[in-house]
């Protein structure tokens, strides 16, 4: 699901029609309520560039959160060639700047960045691959 500014609007909707399956909420930039409600559901959620933004603090905290918390729900996305990361503002992004996010969210957790990068890998493929180890 994408979206911009309207959590409220899509709990309303998957109110009225419930999912059958789950999925990823695209750039997701909520709360921690917002975080559970989405992932009570069966929702992934998908980060990328605005954690590498000192100002999305949010954002950051929520992630960090998730990561403590929730770290099966969480995915790394890119949106490229929108979004782009700190530093790079002006230009698009690219798939291969996919490690500022990994290294974002290693300074924020604490986590190692391979561990990162392995959990979220499971969860992509428990996800869209239907594959579960």
């Amino acid at each position: 699901m994408h979206h911009r500014k309207s959590h409220h609007l899509l709990f309303e909707a998957l109110k009225l029609t419930p999912p059958l399956c789950g999925g990823v909420v695209h750039a997701f930039s909520g709360s921690i309520d917002d975080a559970k409600r989405y992932i009570d559901k069966g929702f992934c959620l998908g980060i990328g560039g605005t954690i590498t933004y000192e100002r999305a603090q949010k954002t950051r905290t929520t992630v960090t959160h998730l990561i403590e918390h929730n770290l099966e729900a969480l995915l790394l996305e890119t949106d490229a060639p929108d979004m782009p990361m700190q530093g790079r503002q002006g230009q698009p992004n690219l798939p291969r700047f996919l490690p500022d996010v990994v290294s974002t969210l290693q300074a924020l957790s604490g986590i190692e960045g391979d561990s990162l990068i392995e959990a979220t890998s499971h969860n992509y493929q428990r996800l869209f691959l239907k594959k579960v180890n």
